[in-house]
């Protein structure tokens, strides 16, 4: 009787930070305590989430044309892998030529300005001419170079042939065209899958399965409502190829070793979730991470189980009880 009123007002008055970590198997003399085993889990059917094989914004080499195209022939679909220097489409329209007289002309003018520097700068350098001219020489070639070297990057994806101007890939990879003609080359060899979560549903290194191929969380962007994330997780299996924008149902793979216990065996303690332990002479706390609860069955994970470890099933609310009221006694 003194024991049960000493239980419940430990239930009542004491924090669960005074929770003991063990007691011996003699405290509990006075109850029915019943032992099970601890089960490992196999199989356990994970938690599924819809992934888009894409890659990050920052794996992309985005072209922004410098000119209005009034019409592209694409020859490639969205998505589909291309080759370096491989014919994406045709562009057609007056500013694209335009666009073609203009890097002609800047071209042709770069070369006189860099022709006229080099001249110049030996006899600067020979006191033929003040400063003042060498320095607007040199304004000049420096203003001509900017010019055209603004347009040589776009310059450096266009091929010009038959009377016709194409846009070709710049490198091996996937082509991507979005919203408003915007036009983006997947550059990385590696395959991405996006997948759009609840926050706090993975951490880097995570796993995730789709059927025989694994692949491995390597970025996670929070969206700015504060409830989702942005997953970025790649393929590591070496024989597994997807197409581009493929939708693929992924389960995510638990690293740690899973149990179960009939849920009648655990219990709320320190914040937390536990179950008690018979080990040796004593009764151990043991904290538990919960995956699931299927069939009235707890299925977690533990850092302190031990093979022959029998987890206490009856009289579970006395045993915390005994934790709680007694752990700093």
């Amino acid at each position: 009787m003194i024991r049960t009123i000493l239980v419940l007002l430990g239930l009542i008055m004491a924090p669960a930070s005074l929770a003991a970590e063990s007691f011996p198997v003699s405290t509990f003399d006075g109850y029915e305590l019943k032992l099970t085993p601890v089960k490992s889990v196999n199989g356990f059917k994970q938690e599924q989430f819809l992934g888009s094989v894409q890659q990050p914004d920052t794996l992309l080499f985005k072209l922004h044309l410098p000119f209005e195209v009034q019409q592209l022939r694409f020859f490639v679909s969205n998505g589909q892998p291309v080759a370096k220097s491989e014919r994406i489409a045709e562009l057609i329209g007056h500013d694209v030529e335009l666009f073609v007289d203009d890097l002609k002309r800047k071209k042709q003018l770069q070369a006189l300005a860099a022709k006229q520097y080099k001249s110049h700068k030996a006899l600067y350098k020979n006191g033929s001419i003040d400063i003042n001219v060498w320095q607007q020489i040199s304004q000049d070639y420096l203003d001509k170079e900017y010019a055209y070297k603004k347009l040589t990057h776009i310059d450096e994806v266009l091929e010009y042939g038959e009377n016709k101007i194409f846009l070709v890939a710049p490198r091996d990879g996937y082509f991507i065209t979005g919203e408003q003609g915007e036009m983006a080359f997947a550059m990385s060899a590696d395959t991405y899958v996006q997948i759009d979560a609840p926050i706090n549903s993975f951490v880097i290194n995570d796993s995730l399965s789709h059927e025989q191929c694994q692949f491995s969380v390597q970025r996670i962007e929070n969206n700015s409502n504060g409830l989702d994330s942005r997953v970025w997780a790649k393929l590591t299996s070496m024989d597994c190829q997807y197409d581009y924008f493929a939708l693929l149902s992924m389960a995510k793979v638990e690293q740690a070793n899973l149990y179960s216990v009939p849920a009648v065996a655990v219990a709320l303690l320190n914040e937390g979730e536990s179950i008690f332990v018979q080990r040796g002479t004593e009764i151990i706390a043991v904290e538990i991470s919960t995956k699931a609860i299927e069939s009235g069955q707890y299925i977690f994970s533990a850092d302190d189980l031990r093979p022959r470890d029998q987890v206490v099933l009856w009289s579970v609310g006395a045993v915390k009880g005994v934790f709680m009221a007694l752990g700093n006694n």
